[in-house]
């Protein structure tokens, strides 16, 4: 499976072909990085800066089994300070597999590990401040770290439902008692019950209501908006 790129101009760019290698799993983009894990054959992952059309491959590391390539990877695109985040299958506990947390340094082109080796962790985040992922053996417990300082781990609690979300500062998750949580750093709130968290960006929340109706959550002032009651002069992409 080949990774193509649409450009402002709308060219078609084939990324697997300049970066010499097609995608096992679905590619994500953080512009202007691509990321996707290669085919099983080549275990790396692949990255391509669409303004510069460099490529970087990160190798499996020693440490590691196998490369999870299932979006359990993610990068921090700070300009001088891009960092790679993903996942690797680094052994086994009885059935259970433990899998870990590595970081790959665009600088030093070096890789460290950071989590302990003891559990099944996953759905690493960024969004360039804090880093965030889950410990599914410990009753899914959220962790989450400054970039700055990735071994200051801090736990948001357990029970976790729903993939968390890291955007714009915001850590957002459902509990097990489908309530939505927001942490922005500080505090977590309570945004209310719900079904489904759909997206997180600039302090809003995008979900599912108990009857199924798309609400807007706004981190300014905790209200939350119908999507149905918004008139269309409202409704706009930031982007």
């Amino acid at each position: 499976r080949h990774v193509f790129a649409f450009t402002p101009t709308g060219q078609v760019k084939n990324l697997s072909l300049r970066g010499g290698s097609t995608a096992n799993g679905i590619p994500k983009l953080k512009s202007p990085w691509v990321m996707w894990l290669a085919e099983s054959s080549e275990n790396h992952f692949q990255i391509y800066n669409l303004d510069t059309d460099a490529v970087t491959v990160v190798s499996r590391p020693a440490l590691a089994l196998q490369l999870d390539g299932l979006s359990n990877f993610d990068m921090v695109t700070t300009p001088g300070a891009e960092q790679f985040l993903f996942t690797a299958q680094t052994g086994r506990a009885g059935t259970e597999l433990l899998v870990d947390v590595f970081r790959y340094d665009l600088q030093t082109q070096a890789t460290d590990v950071l989590t302990g080796g003891n559990s099944p962790y996953l759905t690493v985040q960024t969004d360039n401040s804090r880093l965030a992922w889950l410990d599914f053996g410990n009753q899914r417990e959220i962790i989450t770290a400054p970039v700055s300082n990735a071994t200051a781990t801090t736990s948001l609690g357990r029970s976790v439902q729903m993939k968390p979300e890291l955007r714009d500062g915001w850590l957002v998750w459902t509990d097990t008692n489908y309530q939505i949580k927001a942490n922005d750093g500080t505090a977590t709130v309570n945004v209310g019950p719900a079904g489904n968290v759909r997206s997180v960006a600039d302090g809003r929340v995008l979900f599912d209501d108990p009857a199924a109706q798309l609400t807007i959550w706004s981190a300014t002032d905790g209200s939350r908006v119908l999507l149905r009651n918004l008139t269309m002069g409202a409704i706009h992409d930031d982007d």
